[in-house]
Formats: C-alpha cells, structure tokens, sequence
C-alpha cells in the first residue's frame, strides 16, 4: 500500500517517523509530509520511510494558532505531491496535519485516518487565554466526523471519538510507544549542580499543565531543584504563563530552586530524562502516556497526581499514622512522598526493572506493529488496509 503520512507542528515527538519506518518494515510504501521547518523527521536508517517538507508557512517550528492561517495553503500543496503519486490511504497525525491532510485528501478522494494526541472534549481544563485551545475545540470534531477512521490514545478518548462520529465503527486506540535505543539507563546526561533533580515534562507552561503544583511543593523538598521543560514552540501566552510560575516561586521562596528549560529540542530530551532523580507528571488534564514511558525506560522513577476522587471509608479505631484522608492534590501530600529518605532506595531499585518492562511491552516498533498492522498468525486486517477495503478492525 501507499500510505501518506501527514504531520503539523502541534505533533511533539517522533511518532509520525517511527509509524512510517514501521509501516516500510513491512513492505508498504510510507512518505512522512511535514511542514517546512516544523518537527523534523528521525535521521535515515536501514529500511527507513522517505520524509517530504511541504514548504509553507514561518520558517521556523511555531505554535498551531500561527501555522493554522496557511492550513490552506499547506493543503493545495500537498494535493500537488500526491497528485504526481496518489496515496492509497493518509494517515494524519494532529489536529493540525489533519486539517490540511483532509482538505487535500477530499479533493484528491483519499481515505484519511486521523490520530487525535488528547482530545479537548475530553480534558476538563479551561485557558481562557488560549485562542489555540477555541480553535482545536472547534475544529477537532469536525475532523472526527469527516475522517474515514478515528483513532485515540486511551479508552476514554475513543469513547469520545464514538460520540463525536456518533458510532463505534471504525473507532479504535492508537498507543504511543518509547524509542528504546534511546532513552536507556546508560548516556550523556545534563550537568547538575548538586541538587536532586526532580524533571516536568509538558508541551507548554500553561495552567493544565499543572507546573504550579510542582513548584508550590518544593518548599518542603529541602535539597532539591525543580527543571520545567517544554516541547512546543513558544508564543506569548506561553510567556506570559511562565511569568506567572516564576512569581508563584518567588512567592514560596524557591525561586533560585526553580529552572525553566525552554523548549528542548527532541534529540536532547533523552538527556535531560536520565538527568532526573525523579519525573513528577502532575498536569490537570489526561496525561499523554509517551512522557512516562520515556522516564521508566530511562530507570527514572515516576510520580504522577492522583486525579481519581478518593473512595469513602468506614471509619477504623488505629489509624492515626494514615495519610490518605488528606486531598491528592494538595501539595503537601506530594511534598510528603518525593521528601521521604528512602525515595532513592526504592528509585535505584524499581528504576533498573523499569527499562526491561517498557522495551518488552511499550517498545515503539511494538505499539506501531501492534496497533497499526496485521500481525503474524492474526486474521484482522490492519487499520489502513480496512480503510480501503471496508472492513472493520476487532477491537
């Protein structure tokens, strides 16, 4: 099969490259088309899908609200590639990517599969100042309708999906996976000063991303340094936003144990991740799983916010050293577990049985095999070829 695989700059990682080296691996013809100067494609290998950069739009890498004015142009352009060799079906990653792979698809009448990375129907988070989040929430649905195949990252976003397309049919998971050749134990690091380091990873510093929550914790994690890193391009609001973190530090006093990375570059971030003695993820909204898996595969020990409602208990005579009743998202209750002595104990000793569990079950080539392609000694099609032929793929 010809498969086009369209990605925008709203897509952080190299999700897109590793579907389509997957795809080739098994003997199906994948183009990755990107956008001039956005998200770069992984370096060549044996075996490794061709990349197309579709020049429109900034130069440089930029938020979706700046790129989302030449979608249209991005769009007549990418008919034009696929005019000279038609894809069999286009495989979009994004809100972004799938506007234009749409608009260029249904001229062409190509079937599209769209992978949706988080949904804004689906996250209970509200920025008010984000003129990104308005658009992505008006046009995603539009997308989950029109595209031949809906894919989510987790079963609540593919009950989402079903109700947007207001059917399950051609609805299913697309996991994400972990490069396992490079994020491992063993690397170059990010020099540290002597601080224990605890890491947060999001695209962006607004508020759903829940970097407060980290920095109004440190106050009582003595000996150590918080490091925000970002993965989108930066606008703005992300300055503004950011502004706003290094105030609420000042305020607790642990400005000079605060760091703001920027945006770090997609071959650095293994860095970065072994650097840590812990990733705390604590956003507001449904977590993408690729930010875990990258630390546990790191031997990097995880800590997440609890954002389940506490279930109510019947009341017991001895439990004066229970901690559970206090509130998940208060920050003393996280400040209590990333402070406890024998945290680096049980981090050497979890971290290094982590790596072998996310290769064997959460590698990168494994999710793509898994979720996209017919497997040996299966019957059921894979998503693209039941896109041509009609078929529907078992959940």
């Amino acid at each position: 099969m010809k498969i086009a695989i369209v990605s925008g700059d709203d897509v952080v990682g190299e999700d897109p490259e590793q579907l389509g080296v997957a795809l080739t691996a098994q003997g199906h013809d994948a183009t990755v088309c990107f956008r001039r100067n956005g998200p770069r494609p992984a370096k060549a290998t044996a075996g490794a899908c061709r990349s197309v950069a579709v020049p429109v739009g900034p130069r440089a890498a930029a938020d979706a609200i700046d790129v989302l004015p030449y979608v249209g142009d991005w769009a007549a352009k990418l008919e034009r590639v696929w005019s000279k060799k038609q894809p069999d079906v286009v495989h979009a990653y994004g809100w972004l990517g799938g506007l234009a792979a749409q608009l260029a698809a249904r001229r062409r009448r190509v079937p599209v599969v769209q992978t949706f990375l988080g949904l804004t129907a689906a996250s209970r988070a509200h920025d008010a100042a984000s003129a990104r989040r308005s658009e992505r929430q008006r046009i995603e649905p539009l997308l989950a309708r029109s595209a031949a195949w809906a894919t989510g990252e987790s079963s609540a976003e593919v009950d989402m999906l079903a109700q947007l397309r207001h059917s399950r049919a051609r609805v299913s998971a697309l996991t994400c996976g972990v490069d396992s050749e490079r994020y491992t134990p063993t690397g170059p690091e990010i020099a540290r000063d002597g601080l224990q380091r605890i890491l947060c990873v999001a695209p962006n510093p607004l508020q759903h991303n829940g970097f407060d929550i980290a920095i109004s914790a440190l106050s009582r994690v003595p000996g150590a340094e918080v490091v925000i890193a970002e993965t989108e391009a930066t606008n703005t609001v992300h300055d503004d936003a950011r502004a706003q973190l290094q105030y609420l530090a000042k305020e607790f006093g642990v400005a000079d144990r605060v760091r703001f990375a920027g945006t770090i570059p997609g071959k650095e971030m293994p860095m970065w991740v072994r650097s840590a003695d812990i990733m705390v993820c604590t956003p507001r909204e449904p977590l993408r799983p690729s930010t875990a898996l990258q630390a546990m595969a790191s031997g990097v020990v995880v800590g997440r916010r609890d954002r389940r409602r506490p279930r109510r208990r019947r009341p017991r005579r001895h439990h004066r050293r229970r901690t559970a009743a206090r509130k998940s998202g208060r920050p003393g209750r996280r400040a209590e577990t990333a402070s406890r002595p024998a945290l680096s104990v049980r981090k050497h000793g979890r971290g290094r049985a982590q790596p072998r569990t996310v290769t064997l079950r959460m590698g990168a080539d494994r999710a793509r095999r898994a979720e996209c392609l017919p497997e040996p000694g299966r019957a059921r099609p894979g998503i693209h070829r039941s896109v041509i032929d009609g078929g529907t793929v078992m959940q």
